[in-house]
């Protein structure tokens, strides 16, 4: 890559980043979310199981609260940065920028930002478990919130209103992480679809010891792979000029 194209992609990347580092409300956030979804609920989620006469481990109910920590700390950066982004994407584009590489730049900024997310909770996880392998239980947290860095961008795609969209990211994660938890879903193959689904049952096992199949990587790249052609399609739509 020339050393202008390289500059071209690097301009947009770091004023990408830029717009999340700045609120401290993101900083705030990226500490407090898995403090909360880790330390306090995974143990509060534990104890619920025991009313209805389940048998949910403590270092289950950490490990589900960290996928849940890292997707919904990507999924919100996902679609805050879409629904702030409108106009200066197109201003990129209007100054000679490719819609299709603004995109890809934007994805490029989730990952980079989801990566952040991932850590932040896996750092607190690991201070309440010890899994059986540390680098896949981290590549299952940074799947998990790839595929909610995607769906927060395809809903900021597709929702123009900020309170819409919030509270529609918002349902869509509790459907996940609460009925699709081992709680409610566990008998149930229509819980298969949600998007923490598969990353979930690879955290868990790691947590509990257990062996977790390897076709969870594969169903979970698929979902990946599907949500982020859709997020594709949704933001191109919304950010070429016409």
């Amino acid at each position: 890559m020339s050393v202008s194209v390289r500059e071209r992609a690097l301009v947009p990347l770091s004023m990408y980043t830029r717009e999340y580092y700045r609120s401290p409300l993101n900083l705030v956030l990226l500490v407090v979310i898995p403090v909360i979804l880790i330390l306090s609920f995974g143990s509060a989620l534990t104890r619920f199981s025991g009313l209805l006469d389940q048998v949910l481990a403590p270092e289950v109910g950490n490990a589900l609260g960290a996928v849940w920590s890292a997707a919904f700390l990507t999924g919100i950066m996902g679609f805050y940065m879409m629904f702030g982004a409108r106009e200066a994407d197109r201003r990129l584009v209007r100054s000679g920028y490719s819609t299709l590489s603004v995109v890809m730049l934007r994805l490029a900024t989730v990952a980079l930002l989801g990566l952040l997310a991932a850590g932040a909770s896996y750092v607190v996880l690991i201070t309440r478990i010890t899994p059986d392998s540390y680098l896949i239980t981290f590549a299952a947290l940074y799947l998990a919130s790839l595929i909610y860095g995607v769906i927060g961008i395809l809903i900021g795609s597709l929702i123009t209103g900020e309170l819409e969209g919030s509270f529609a990211l918002l349902f869509f994660f509790i459907m996940d992480a609460f009925i699709g938890s081992p709680l409610f879903g566990a008998s149930s193959q229509a819980f298969t679809i949600l998007p923490t689904y598969y990353p979930s049952q690879i955290v868990t096992s790691m947590a509990s010891g257990e062996g977790h199949s390897p076709i969870n990587w594969l169903y979970a790249t698929l979902y990946l792979g599907a949500a982020g052609s859709l997020a594709i399609v949704a933001f191109y739509r919304t950010t070429r000029v016409r």
